[in-house]
């Protein structure tokens, strides 16, 4: 993979693992819960984070700094096995997604970061095979304006100053987004975690 020269720089660029442990036989995918005290706290992601151009080469490498930091271990601990693919979400955000294998005996060798990370966890890959998550939609729109803290408008597209046709003048949709959400035993994962999860499984047998 090329270097990270040429990102899209209006995006926050990120970059997530799917660690896959092998526990007694049992091919388990590796799961945080946030710290309640940083973005989108309490939730559950995978390992993984905000690509740092002045340290990472690639966003492999972000994913491994990142999953390291987070639990504890070395980079030898981790081997990438293949990319996974890119997801763009409608926030402004890229994700680029990687599948790995962590080389660990025991959870003893995993020591969390605590500023980060509430706990760490595994799901059985067999789990997310037998089943399928539910699927919902939200409706997105798109505003060209907003209320300032006055309460006035404060427009953000002219569009009647840039003459632009009418229909942008007030919101329009963007249509519907479907949402994924698996209900573990552990918690919900949802969004763009488990749409990557989704994808991941629905490919894994053709490993």
């Amino acid at each position: 993979m090329d270097r990270i020269i040429g990102k899209c720089r209006k995006y926050i660029n990120t970059s997530v693992i799917i660690l896959i442990a092998d526990f007694n036989g049992s091919q388990e995918i590796i799961f945080e819960k946030r710290n309640p005290d940083i973005p989108q706290g309490d939730e559950i992601c995978f390992p993984g984070g905000r690509i740092n151009e002045f340290i990472d080469r690639t966003p492999e490498q972000a994913a491994i700094r990142e999953a390291c930091e987070e639990l504890g271990l070395s980079p030898d601990k981790i081997v990438v096995q293949r990319y996974l693919g890119t997801l763009i979400a409608t926030l402004g955000v890229t994700v680029d997604a990687f599948v790995g294998k962590v080389k660990i005996d025991s959870w003893d060798e995993i020591r969390p970061n605590v500023a980060e990370v509430q706990s760490v966890f595994s799901i059985p890959i067999a789990w997310f095979q037998s089943h399928e998550p539910e699927e919902y939609y939200v409706r997105l729109e798109v505003y060209p304006s907003e209320l300032d803290d006055n309460g006035q408008v404060k427009y953000l597209l002219p569009a009647s100053e840039l003459r632009l046709p009418e229909r942008y003048h007030k919101s329009w949709s963007g249509g519907k987004l479907p949402i994924y959400v698996y209900k573990t035993d552990h918690g919900i994962i949802w969004g763009i975690t488990a749409e990557i999860a989704r994808e991941f499984v629905k490919n894994f047998e053709t490993e």
